[in-house]
């Protein structure tokens, strides 16, 4: 079926150009500088430029700034972490026409006394850091300390465009520029590295009062990466001089193109695009054509027959990512994790099921990965991040690893004035002392800078680090108020100060820590970090544990449709006033009171309970306890498990009894097996246990036959090494020797599996017993389970239940080819979806020099073959470098009947064909059917390297045919007519007179 489709497709934000599609990684911010004044907005971060006074005139690209050294105005913004770099890489370019070219001029970076960290500039004065009279473009880090001119441009002029890159490399210690893509200048920095300045970040000038440095003339197109841009992407924003600019989720320069290739969705191929247009969004709309696929779609093209290509939602072993495979049919796995019944419950072993395709993408799979950390929502989780205490005053920024997972950032300290005063006090008294009204320290370090009377500027002793200082009243009294009375770490409460520009704070906690706010003795406001014994909740530390709950549990174990559950909880030091919730497996939730008695112990123990008859959905439920955390300690049980069973329909598949001296111990119910989630299936299963042994049974209710019969035959194709045919009682079974697994396959669609796993454990003596209470697991023994450990009368009465017909599965046939060294003509005679690549999903000690070849008996042309389904019974070329063998699996020999019986054959066409051959030998002469046969068959003989007439068919090799017209090769039964007279035969006779 073909329809016509509109579809959406999102234009991402990118450059105009950008060969690599990279540019974007790592831009933290570009400036387009396309306004006319005031504010120049970010176009990929959150760091648009206030600018005040700066206008605007044409630039490389739309419009730049228009910056005058006659004016102290300039772009900016306040420090923060996106712009600061700290030792580690950096790329900042810009766009720049000079007025005029005398003293410096800033470009762009971040400059302040005290808070130098890096700066892209033009300089022609000899009074800058020291340095000749250059008239040069430059870059340096820290203050000065480095710094590098573009010596390779020489000088600019003025009236002229150039693009300006500079980047400093953290792991080569360099400083690097480059002037319109052209040679690159560097420097070593040695031990010289940028630090985190507080400065603020400029365009077209710097922070520094009095000595902005305003650029004159224009700046355009300026970029700033947080890593080493690559020779691409440099040459890429140049372009050749005509520049570069982002595009937004908008329409401009987005082009709706074309699709170079038909796509697939699922089973669905979607093909004939039309040219799209771009909407008002930034989005292109399309017109295409979808056919839906029979055996389903694979790499832009419909499967000729029923192959599953299998998809990988997370692009494979990927374990902090959940993902999904999906294949043709509709089916796949979800990323999950492990669970295992312990003590009856479905328990999390911490260990990742991850989903995975095959390599040939022909099915799915689990792959079990061992999370260091325990695993969540089909996800390995994350460790937990436990970062040193942090000084007073001070906290971690926050910071995600490259899996996403938070670890401990940058140590950011800021001292207040009320700390400082607390701390500080003799500084107050001095400056107070002196007649001054102002103390200056750092507010990262503490340090004592002087006194003062109104800014940095009348500093006493140091004004250098100005920007990273902090001015406090020497002569105003604070007074402060704290609610709850001090340091009280059990009752949340805040403090408010009349200090200048103190913000009213209330107590918080971080972690089982909490930050307690409180009044020093002066009347300044103080803070505490407490760590509470018992943990940290809503501002305050929870309060001794002043009970126990000790245990959690039901009456029974399991529990059918209808049944009343008690729900009993032993505890210490609780009145009977516990509540549990209860949720069904549709995840509704019950709340009800439990009630019960206490003795007069101390603490006091008493015995609630709860009856729960809402028991009408099978599945599991499961009961949590509703408590008071400041008032009860959590006990070991806080929560249980019990699954409700429709009994009716469970003992249709299994035996709901006990069986001689082994009790029943447990049911389970699962909807949904979990590790074979596109094999949907119900499973009921049960435990026997008594003193010796613990065997397990389950029965799992398929859909239909055809699910059951996949399933089977998987696990029989998976497990082959490992089974063992075995009749019991007349009932064939399979015992797979390596987990011990009783497959009993019955009429109704139902898989009966005994597993005594955790029975009577062997070694590799067959009939060498180890009881279960002696079982010692060294490395050098390779345990294995025999049959017979399963008590018989367990086995009997199911085999006596559920008799066997397993014998219909067949398990999957091995077949070995023998190649010789150079050329091979050959076939597989195996039913198998498998890869012919390079025989790369079969087992081989061979070396190949090229692929696999068909040949294509319409159009008589060779061509590389991958599946050896494509065609029916088809020889194959392949050529090897040494003699050596290919052992092909599959689920059965093609037999002669398969190829040539009279109702199927072998279609030939006119000219040259190949064919393989099957797994009997047959003479040509009993399947000629209707063909006539002009050369051949022939067969290639690897080691003569010649053609040779074939009369027999053999499997496994290959021949080469040809016909007169198009035919079909097959049996005829029934018996020949004898040849046709010869009506063409002119018979003459000559008479002989006798005397």
């Amino acid at each position: 079926m073909l329809l016509a489709f509109d579809i959406s497709i999102a234009m991402a934000a990118s450059f105009e150009v950008d060969t690599q599609g990279t540019l974007t990684n790592g831009l933290i911010s570009y400036w387009k500088l396309d306004e006319s004044s005031g504010t120049r907005t970010d176009s990929k971060g959150t760091n648009s430029l206030a600018g005040n006074g700066v206008g605007s005139a044409a630039g490389i690209k739309g419009n730049a700034g228009q910056f005058s050294s006659s004016s102290s105005s300039y772009l900016s913004i306040a420090d923060n972490p996106d712009l600061s770099v700290e030792n580690s890489d950096f790329t900042i370019s810009a766009w720049v026409n000079l007025n005029s070219k005398t003293t410096y001029r800033t470009i762009a970076g971040k400059d302040n006394y005290g808070s130098r960290e890096y700066m892209l500039h033009y300089i022609n004065s000899p009074s800058e850091f020291d340095q000749p009279k250059n008239d040069k473009f430059g870059f340096w880090i820290d203050g000065g300390n480095a710094h590098l001119f573009a010596n390779s441009a020489g000088s600019p002029s003025t009236g002229t465009g150039y693009f300006v890159v500079a980047w400093f490399d953290s792991k080569a210690k360099t400083l690097n520029i480059q002037i319109n893509n052209g040679p690159v200048d560097s420097i070593s920095t040695g031990s010289i590295v940028p630090h985190d300045g507080t400065s603020k970040f400029g365009i077209g000038g710097r922070e520094l009062s009095g000595a902005p440095l305003t650029f004159d003339g224009k700046i355009d197109e300026v970029g700033f990466w947080k890593k080493v841009l690559t020779t691409q992407e440099k040459s890429d924003l140049y372009n050749n001089g005509n520049g570069n600019t982002i595009i937004a989720d908008l329409c401009t320069g987005v082009t709706c193109n074309i699709p170079d290739q038909p796509k697939c969705d699922g089973s669905t191929l979607i093909t004939y695009y039309l040219p799209g247009a771009c909407s008002a969004t930034g989005k292109c709309t399309y017109t295409y054509s979808k056919t839906e696929c029979l055996y389903g779609c694979s790499n832009g093209k419909c499967l000729e027959a029923s192959k599953a290509s299998c998809t990988d939602s997370d692009g494979g072993r990927n374990y902090n990512v959940k993902g999904s495979t999906k294949l043709t049919d509709g089916s796949g796995l979800d990323d999950d994790c492990r669970r295992n019944y312990v003590n009856g419950v479905l328990t999390n072993t911490g260990e990742l099921l991850e989903a995975v395709c095959l390599d040939d993408g022909s099915d799915d799979k689990y792959i079990t990965y061992n999370c260091p950390n325990g695993c969540s929502n089909g996800v390995c989780i994350c460790p937990l991040n436990q970062c040193p205490a942090p000084p007073e005053n001070c906290y971690y920024a926050p910071q995600n690893d490259s899996n996403g997972c938070p670890i401990c950032g940058k140590l950011v300290c800021e001292y207040s004035c009320d700390k400082l005063l607390e701390s500080q006090a003799s500084y107050f008294d001095l400056c107070k002392a002196q007649g001054y009204d102002k103390v200056c320290f750092n507010k990262n370090t503490q340090v004592y800078q002087g006194c003062g009377k109104s800014n940095y500027n009348d500093c006493t002793i140091n004004n250098v680090n100005a920007a990273q200082n902090v001015w406090c009243n020497a002569l105003t009294e604070t007074k402060c108020v704290d609610s709850d009375g001090g340091r009280n770490y059990n009752i949340a409460g805040s403090v408010s100060s009349t200090a200048p520009g103190y913000v009213p704070v209330k107590d918080y906690c971080a972690g089982n820590n909490v930050i307690e706010y409180y009044c020093n003795a002066d009347g300044t406001p103080g803070s505490e970090w407490y760590n509470c014994p018992n943990g940290c909740s809503d501002g305050a530390c929870l309060k001794e544990p002043q009970a126990k709950i000790a245990e959690l549990k039901t009456d029974r174990k399991f529990y059918g449709i209808g049944n009343e559950v008690t729900i009993i909880a032993k505890t210490s030091g609780i009145t009977p006033s516990l509540s549990v919730d209860i949720t069904n497996p549709k995840g509704e939730k019950e709340t009800m009171q439990m009630s019960g008695v206490c003795t007069k112990s101390v603490p006091e123990e008493c015995t609630l309970s709860a009856k729960y008859g809402s028991t009408f959905i099978e599945g599991y439920y499961n009961v949590e306890l509703v408590y008071d955390s400041s008032k009860y300690a959590l006990g070991e049980y806080s929560s249980v498990n019990f699954p409700v069973l429709d009994l009716d329909k469970a003992s249709k598949y299994v035996i709901l009894s006990d069986i001689g001296n082994h009790k029943l111990d447990l049911v389970s119910y699962t909807p949904l097996y979990e590790v074979y989630q596109n094999y949907p299936f119900e499973t009921y299963t049960i435990v026997y246990a008594d003193s010796d042994i613990r065997t397990d049974v389950a029965a799992y209710i398929f859909s239909d036959r055809q699910s059951l019969e996949r399933f089977v035959s998987r696990e029989l194709s998976n497990f082959d090494e490992y089974i063992e045919k075995e009749y019991i009682d007349g009932n064939l079974v399979y015992i797979l020797t390596n987990v011990l697994r009783y497959v009993l396959w019955t009429n109704n669609n139902v898989l009966i599996v005994l597993n005594s796993g955790n029975g009577y454990p062997v070694t590799s003596e067959k009939n060498q017993v180890i009881s279960k209470k002696d079982v010692v697991y060294p490395d050098d023994i390779q345990l294995r389970y025999n049959a017979h450990n399963v008590p018989k009368d367990i086995l009997s009465a199911y085999l006596n239940k559920h008799p066997s017909d397993l014998d219909k599965i067949s398990i999957k046939k091995e077949f070995k080819l023998w190649l010789t060294r150079g050329w091979n003509l050959f076939s597989t005679p195996v039913y198998e979806k498998t890869s012919l690549t390079e025989f790369k999903d079969f087992e081989t000690n061979c070396r190949y020099t090229g692929s696999v070849w068909g040949f294509d008996n319409l159009i008589k042309k060779y061509s590389k073959i991958i599946y050896i389904t494509d065609r029916f019974a088809a020889g194959y070329w392949v050529r090897v470098k040494d003699d050596c063998f290919v052992i092909v699996k599959g689920d059965d020999y093609y037999k002669i009947d398969d190829y040539f019986g009279e109702e199927r054959g072998i279609k030939l066409n006119k000219g040259w064909n190949i064919i393989g051959g099957v797994a009997d030998q047959i003479e040509f002469s009993e399947i000629r059917g209707d063909c006539v046969f002009n050369s051949g068959p022939y067969r290639y003989n690897s080691f003569s390297k010649e053609y040779e007439k074939a009369v027999i068919t053999d499997p496994g090799k290959g021949y080469i045919i040809n016909v007169n017209e198009d035919c079909t090769l097959k049996k005829v039964e029934g018996e020949e007519e004898p040849p046709q007279l010869p009506f063409d035969l002119e018979i003459t006779a000559k008479v002989v007179w006798k005397k």
